[in-house]
């Protein structure tokens, strides 16, 4: 990851191959740390729309989640939450979450598909929206706020996917104004997101870094590439890394590039998100609701087709995680 004035960095694998090699060893060496079970509120709007019409929202689901401390226990911590994608929890975010100890975040692991009864969302994004999953987020940074031992000014959050898509809408303000009032997030990494536009532009004064391979035909590229130029146009501290050869779940330790027969590419979808909280599908006009959802990815969303891997470029993509984190936690 560069920080520079450009919009947009590319990224090859070369370059950073000792350094996240130096990441990696240090993540396979330190010790296993006790994860303790916590749980919190949360709710289950469809769109993000329905709770913003809600006076006063019932927070009625219960949230699992795995709280983590650091080898290193100062008095008082940063944070770092991480939100699963349709596969839910995996495996490979260990890596982020031990990266974020390594530097001395506390971390959060949230699991929003058991307590709704759903172990995926793959192939079939109803039974969990993206909207369920921001209010998880937020939730969530509340929950860690009111820690005595957490630093609510430097609580950062990464998703992946579909938590990516959440951890975007996070940084909303009317949404995180209705469910968390004046808290907020020192920092946003969105991790193969579907950008959805936000058009009235309301959004966080934190950094917000999409990291995503370029040849991505599941969520594609293009989206995020707009979306962060037009809000660095109005003075947003956005940014995005492209990786080189590198498709969606570039993460996955997986040799070479597989098909995914049943996933459905969202490259001819133009998502946005109205000032009343409701996504629609420009193209066809289609809102993403319970009523007109089927209809608008049936409009725009094509099965088949769409590739995963590129892990060739997961080497990179650790060492700009590790960058990202070290600016949250030093923050004045």
């Amino acid at each position: 990851m560069l920080l520079c004035r450009s919009a947009i960095t590319w990224r090859s694998a070369t370059g950073a191959v000792g350094l996240a090699l130096s990441i990696a060893l240090a993540l396979w060496c330190a010790p296993k740390a006790r994860a303790d079970a916590i749980t919190f509120m949360s709710a289950s709007p469809y769109q993000l729309g329905d709770l913003l019409r809600t006076e006063n929202p019932t927070y009625d689901v219960e949230i699992n989640a795995e709280l983590v401390h650091p080898a290193a226990r100062a008095e008082v911590k940063p944070a770092f939450v991480f939100v699963h994608g349709s596969g839910g929890r995996l495996l490979r975010h260990q890596r982020y979450l031990e990266l974020a100890r390594s530097l001395g975040f506390v971390t959060l692991q949230l699991d929003s598909f058991g307590p709704r009864g759903v172990s995926s969302t793959v192939g079939n994004q109803t039974n969990v929206t993206a909207a369920m999953m921001t209010v998880d987020v937020l939730r969530a940074l509340a929950w860690l706020a009111a820690r005595p031992d957490v630093d609510a000014r430097r609580i950062a959050v990464m998703g992946s996917s579909k938590g990516a898509i959440a951890a975007l809408f996070a940084a909303w303000s009317p949404i995180r104004q209705k469910v968390v009032t004046e808290l907020d997030f020192a920092g946003y990494a969105l991790l193969y997101p579907l950008c959805a536009r936000i058009e009235d532009a309301t959004v966080t004064a934190s950094p917000v870094h999409v990291f995503i391979g370029e040849k991505d035909n599941w969520t594609p590229a293009a989206p995020c590439i707009a979306e962060v130029e037009r809000m660095r146009a109005r003075g947003r501290p956005w940014a995005i890394t492209l990786y080189d050869g590198a498709f969606h779940g570039f993460d996955a330790p997986i040799e070479g590039i597989r098909d995914m027969p049943h996933a459905y590419s969202m490259a001819g979808c133009d998502i946005a998100l109205r000032a009343d909280g409701y996504e629609y599908e420009t193209g066809s006009g289609y809102l993403l609701t319970q009523a007109e959802r089927r209809q608008a990815f049936r409009a725009c969303a094509r099965k088949g087709g769409v590739k995963m891997g590129g892990y060739h470029a997961a080497g990179a993509l650790l060492t700009d995680v590790e960058r990202f984190l070290r600016v949250v936690r030093d923050r004045d």
